[in-house]
């Protein structure tokens, strides 16, 4: 060391021997005397340890490289010693101290206060401790086991752990130990401490303070104490200042209530403290570096100070801003900032005296040419502003005229400076943040009529907005647009839309500007007008200017005006739909007629009149007054409702049909929220009501819409709108319709051909489920019979008749199941015996036959029925897992639903499947297939022993080389890879590879990729030494070889992508991550296992590893730089 330190026993080197212990009481309330000796001296560590450690503390040599390496105990392994040693859990973490002599100084003084408190039983505790650290800092009086003392001391008291140091301890200990620490920063004042001990001090003295009791305050000591702390608030030294200010910030701020009482007793004598240093400083000689120190003191703990003494406060920081230094300035800004930040209470800061501060600061606006002032004095304003409206929000609205003018004056003065390029940001922040205020204050009260004082501010903020779509404020007219925007969302409602209509419509009048900048800002601020004003009030500030007569606008200047309407109407009043528009379009259609010699002018027409239709969809969502407006007369023609004009425009109007089956499909949908299901339940009425006029609009349009090979929008349209209606119609009237379709179809006597029955089918399908129980009987005992149809199509219906009733949960098709179903199953096997299913029909029947399943699986009176009928259908199941894609996944759901059948009996249902493992090509695979599904499903619920046997059944099957069955095993081993378990796949990695050691060369060649991607996924769960031993077949080795190849090119280049600041080709290859990183369902995983060489080219990241996609594109370039020395095909 190039400095002598003072030994810790004094001035003796060489280790004097330490004098005579004294006893005292042990355990808990261990009061035991120590030395100051006793802490240098006893240690539990060996004489020589000690002696080699007092060399280094003296600045002695270091312990030679011979010793150190002959084994003798270093300097370090001395240091490992006494934390190691020390049992409780809070001073634990001191093991970590050890770079520095300060935390030599504590570790040694831990090891000597541990050794004494086990000398005298105590129990190590935290109370212990704590008293024994007391007794240590009265009987030592050199300064850097003090430090260490200290910090020992500040450890033990704001240890938050179960063994704390009890408050009452803390408490009767509080008078010693604070004037022990007041003395110590007593010399801090001189100049004698170092900085990092007067900080531990500064901080341990804190901590205890806000420990006591609120009566200790009444003590004149204990004032004494607090004072010492706040002479440090502006001490020169920057980390004993911040350690002052965070001690008081700490003591004077707790949570409070609106009750003065609450306020911690230490709030006064802080801030009298402040205001008098302050008040001092301004008399004398201005020093600025403590002005400016006091002033951020009180920045943290103003907002709690008592009204008297904060008004003060404020006075006195009024007093400096005035003053010429820019940096106090600044300080004072930011403080009062800061207090407006914290919301003091109504108590410390009542409406009157915000309001005062507001005005005072008002005068002390600095010059724009400082820019950082003018930018504080903004956001200081903004957030004394916002802190008056929240005060405005409690009292009542007599009271809120002058403070609520703050708003309209501050809104004035920020306005003003939008165009001021120095603060132009900062005060559109200032304005956005304070009408957004200023909206949440207006929406949390009532509407009263003598609130004068808010009317008069939106009136004010109204014209200021007006003032800003002038030309001088062009150049902001971006920000202009979103204040209105603002106003639109909160205060500028349908109430006061006189106030700012004309602001509404100069906006729309600047629509039309030639090569206008700010186009898509003033189309979100009149898309926000309509949403909020509704279609109908916001008409009325910009009107279309088109009435269909020859007073018609030349110009079709509004002609934007409806598409806008139609992006952003929501809630809407439907009667406004049905009194302006239906009238409008019908003047239109007229005009268009006419065509006034002009072809052009009537498809001008004849467009806007099929716009006008079109906004009744978005009037649909949500409508206003649904109950009503269907009712209501409308103003054209001799309808009596608009439900009638409705009706006519569907049957009459061939362009209009998709408009009003989405207009009547909104409105069911509105009218059957499950969330608002009581609420609405007049609107239901009003739409059961119309249902038998509509229905059969509906069912002509679907029946004679087009052949049932191509159906077109319309006629989908048409299915879709009879099947949400129906869910709103009574059951009598949905039997009535239903028994017309029947009469068709079954009373047609052969005239009716099977294609022109298919539509009727469809209805049937659409209806079956609303049907009463005799009716679902009877169509069903007619359905039974066409199982068996040799029209494909037929079959189908009847199978998605026997679909709809089985899935439904209304009561009807539950209790024609309980009574029916078993006869079902009998009819459902006696088809699959005769094997006389279409393929088409055989997605909807596994549906069926899933859903029965899961019926019959619902109650143990039935469950050996649902177990013999999964032992029918199973095979049938199994070989539809290679079928089209619905038929598959049907399947697959299927397997899913009866292996829950087998829950009990798991084993049994896996043998069955594995009775397929021994057929035909196609039979093996579907039941790999199957086994696939099955070991994703119920993994964690095998046995170890049926795993086992299908694991090694499947990979027995993947060593053939039928590509069929090898494809299948291939998607059963990507299976096992999805699980994440590598005890799975360190269990069975040789059997799959020693099973893929068995292929032919072509069979290799052929599953190249999908061998690549198995080899891939092994070297990332178990490593490429492990897989490489596993591997004996060159073809393999060479595929291995060539993986490891490009995961280390892959780690390199993602390596050097970091070094440069990019993320390699992750760009490229997001969407494929995001398939890889979520979890996919079992026929996701077969089929990518089952594209082909797709499965090769997907790309997978993880921990750097790259194949795919890039490797092809490596290889390729590789090949071209070898000028074509690699056309030869290398074999892998």
């Amino acid at each position: 060391m190039p400095n002598k330190t003072t030994h810790r026993g004094g001035s003796n080197k060489s280790g004097a021997k330490a004098g005579p212990k004294k006893k005292g009481k042990s355990g808990r309330g261990f009061r035991g005397q120590i030395k100051g000796d006793a802490i240098l001296k006893k240690r539990p560590n060996t004489s020589d340890a000690v002696t080699t450690h007092n060399k280094l503390e003296v600045g002695e040599s270091r312990p030679s490289e011979s010793a150190m390496s002959e084994g003798g105990e270093t300097c370090a392994t001395f240091l490992s010693g006494p934390s190691s040693d020390c049992t409780n859990v809070a001073l634990g973490k001191i093991h970590r101290y050890w770079r520095n002599n300060q935390h030599k100084e504590v570790r040694a003084v831990l090891a000597a206060i541990t050794e004494v408190i086990r000398v005298k039983d105590g129990t190590e505790s935290l109370t212990d401790y704590f008293v024994a650290l007391i007794t240590a800092l009265e009987t030592i009086e050199e300064l850097e086991p003090k430090a260490a003392i200290v910090q020992l001391i500040s450890m033990t008291i704001s240890s938050d752990d179960d063994d704390k140091v009890p408050l009452a301890v803390l408490q009767s200990k509080f008078g010693k130990v604070s004037q022990l620490l007041c003395e110590m920063l007593k010399a801090v004042e001189g100049d004698d401490m170092p900085t990092a001990m007067a900080k531990s001090t500064i901080s341990t003295l804190s901590t205890l303070i806000c420990k006591i009791s609120p009566s200790t305050w009444t003590d004149a000591s204990c004032q004494e104490t607090y004072n010492m702390l706040l002479k440090f608030i502006s001490h020169p030294k920057p980390k004993c200042r911040k350690a002052a200010q965070d001690g008081v910030a700490n003591i004077v701020c707790p949570k409070l209530t609106e009750d003065t009482s609450d306020y911690h007793p230490a709030t006064t004598i802080t801030a009298e403290y402040c205001n008098n240093k302050l008040g001092d400083l301004k008399e004398e000689a201005l020093n600025s570096s403590e002005v400016c120190h006091i002033i951020q003191m009180m920045g943290r703990v103003m907002h709690v100070f008592p009204l008297a003494h904060l008004q003060k406060s404020c006075e006195l920081i009024m007093s400096y801003i005035t003053q010429p230094d820019v940096i106090i300035k600044s300080v004072c800004i930011q403080t009062v900032s800061k207090m407006f930040m914290n919301a003091p209470s109504t108590k410390s800061l009542p409406i009157d005296l915000n309001s005062k501060i507001l005005n005072e600061l008002y005068h002390c606006q600095p010059n724009l040419v400082d820019e950082q002032l003018s930018r504080d004095w903004l956001n200081m304003m903004a957030q004394g502003v916002s802190n008056l409206l929240k005060k405005c929000a409690q009292v009542p609205a007599v009271a809120r005229m002058s403070p609520l003018k703050h708003v309209e004056k501050f809104c004035n003065r920020s306005y003003k400076l939008l165009i001021s390029r120095e603060v132009s940001d900062n005060a559109y922040v200032a304005l956005q943040s304070t009408l957004k205020e200023l909206g949440e204050f207006d929406a949390k009260q009532e509407m009263e009529t003598n609130d004068k004082a808010m009317e008069d501010v939106i009136k004010s903020l109204a014209k200021l907005f007006m003032t800003g779509l002038n030309n001088k404020y062009q150049q902001v007219w971006d920000r202009i647009f979103k204040f209105y925007q603002i106003g639109f969302e909160s205060f500028f409602n349908k109430a006061r839309f006189s106030i700012f209509a004309e602001g509404l419509t100069s906006m729309a009048n600047l629509h039309n500007t030639a090569n206008f900048s700010y186009s898509s800002e003033l189309n979100a601020t009149l898309g926000a007008a309509v949403k909020h004003l509704g279609p109908g009030t916001f008409l009325e500030a910009v009107p279309l200017l088109l009435f269909g007569t020859d007073l018609d606008d030349k110009k079709f200047s509004r002609s934007w005006v409806i598409p806008l309407l139609k992006q952003h109407v929501c809630g809407a009043d439907l009667t406004h739909f049905f009194d302006y528009f239906c009238p409008l379009a019908d003047s239109f259609d007229k005009r268009a007629a006419k065509g006034s010699g002009s072809k052009a002018l009537a498809a001008t027409y004849k467009t806007l009149a099929w716009q006008c239709w079109g906004l009744l969809a978005v009037y649909c969502q949500h409508p206003v007054n649904l109950k009503i407006a269907l009712k209501e007369k409308p103003k054209v023609d001799s309808f009596k409702n608009n439900a009638e004009l409705l009706g006519q425009k569907l049957s009459s109007v061939p362009r209009l049909k998709g408009v009003v089956m989405q207009s009547l499909r909104n409105l069911i949908n509105y009218a059957t929220e499950k969330t608002k299901w009581e609420e609405r339940e007049e609107d239901r009425q009003v739409l059961k009501r119309y249902g038998p006029n509509f229905l059969p609009m509906l069912f002509f349009i679907y029946v004679n819409g087009g052949n049932n090979e191509i159906k077109s929008q319309t006629t989908l349209a048409a299915l879709e709108t009879i099947r949400q209606y129906v869910h709103v119609m009574s059951t009598e009237d949905v039997v009535e319709h239903f028994n017309i379709v029947k009469s068709k179809i079954f009373d047609s006597n052969g005239t009716m051909k099977d294609q022109e029955l298919i539509p009727l089918y469809d209805l049937i399908i659409v209806m079956v489920q609303w049907l009463d129980v005799k009716s679902i009987q009877e169509i069903c005992e007619k359905m039974e019979s066409m199982l068996g149809s040799n029209n494909h199509d037929v079959q189908k219906k009847a199978y998605r008749v026997f679909e709809e009733v089985c899935g439904s949960d209304n009561e009807s098709c539950k209790t024609y199941l309980r009574t029916h179903g078993l006869e079902l199953v009998d009819k459902f096997k006696k088809e699959l015996q005769q094997r006389s299913i279409a393929p088409s029909s055989k997605g909807a029947r596994i549906r069926c036959m899933e859903k029965m399943v899961a019926n019959l699986s619902s109650s143990p009176d039935t469950m050996e029925d649902c177990k013999e009928l999964v032992r029918d259908i199973l095979p049938e199941c199994i070989s539809c897992l290679r079928d089209a894609e619905k038929s598959r996944k049907a399947a697959f759901a299927l397997l899913v639903t009866s292996g829950r059948a087998f829950e009990d009996s798991l084993d049994e249902f896996f043998t069955m499947a594995f009775q397929g493992l021994n057929g035909s090509p196609d039979l093996a695979s579907c039941s790999i297939f199957a086994l696939s599904c099955l070991l994703f499903e119920y993994k964690d619920k095998m046995s170890p022993e049926i795993l086992d046997l299908t694991i090694t059944n499947v990979c027995v099957l993947l060593a053939t080389d039928t590509r069929e069955i090898c494809k299948a095993a291939l998607g059963f081993v990507m299976v096992i890879f999805s699980f994440n378990d590598n005890v799975l796949i360190k269990g069975y990695y040789k059997t799959i590879l020693k099973a893929m050691h068995e292929w032919k060369g072509e069979t290799q060649r052929h599953f190249r990729d999908r061998c690549r991607s198995v080899l891939q996924r092994l070297v990332r769960k178990l490593g490429f030494n492990v897989v490489s031993a596993a591997v004996r077949s060159d073809d393999l080795k060479r595929q291995l070889n060539y993986v490891q190849k490009m995961n280390e090119n892959a780690k390199k280049k993602k390596a050097e992508g970091q070094r440069r600041g990019k993320d390699g080709d992750s760009n490229d290859n997001d969407d494929e991550d995001s398939r890889i990183n979520k979890k996919e369902t079992i026929d996701e995983i077969l089929a990518h296992s089952d594209d082909g060489s797709d499965v090769g080219d997907v790309e997978e990241k993880e921990d750097g590893l790259v194949i795919g996609k890039t490797a092809k594109r490596g290889a390729q370039k590789g090949k071209k730089n070898r000028g074509g020395a690699g056309g030869k095909r290398r074999k892998m």
